[in-house]
């Protein structure tokens, strides 16, 4: 089977996402592809972006994505770049579709694709929403940063740490 790929956290999804996944649905439906979603893992999301994020836990993301695609999606969970060279030496897509702030940087996997199209991003970005809602005068700290996380904080199911301005985990 032929296999277009693309990976990400699609944590929050806003426009921007919207338009990638149309985008590669017409490009892989074009050339008779199976689409498949490398899906950052929540612990990957969490070392990349930061103390509170993911938002939304892998499970949710995952799904999200199934119902854009109507089930016609591959999702593969990924924790590191290790993990992520390995899915893409086993699928060996004929197209890996990655975002054009890409271009001129090296791309991991890149060499398992047979070829690297670009998508042209737009100024859409979940760490920009999240950075807004954080400074916003609405939200419970009145516009002020949120209070720095202390690891003494944990969730009583799960054991992950959490801030004191919520009632539970952000995972359970």
């Amino acid at each position: 089977m032929n296999y277009l790929w693309t990976n990400g956290c699609f944590d929050i999804l806003h426009v921007g996402h919207i338009k990638l996944f149309n985008y590669i649905k017409m490009l892989a439906k074009s050339v008779d592809l199976k689409v498949v979603i490398g899906l950052d893992s929540d612990y990957r999301v969490q070392q990349m972006k930061g103390y509170g994020r993911p938002i939304n836990c892998f499970k949710d993301r995952a799904e999200m994505i199934r119902e854009i695609f109507n089930d016609d999606v591959q999702i593969q969970e990924f924790q590191d770049d290790t993990a992520l060279k390995t899915l893409l030496r086993t699928f060996q897509p004929k197209i890996m579709v990655v975002g054009s702030d890409w271009k001129g940087k090296k791309v991991i996997g890149a060499e398992f694709a047979h070829e690297v199209a670009y998508f042209e991003r737009d100024e859409h970005s979940t760490t920009k929403t999240v950075q807004k809602i954080m400074i916003s005068p609405t939200n419970p700290f009145g516009g002020q940063s949120v209070p720095q996380y202390n690891p003494g904080w944990s969730c009583p199911n799960c054991g992950r740490g959490y801030s004191p301005h919520t009632t539970m985990c952000a995972y359970c």
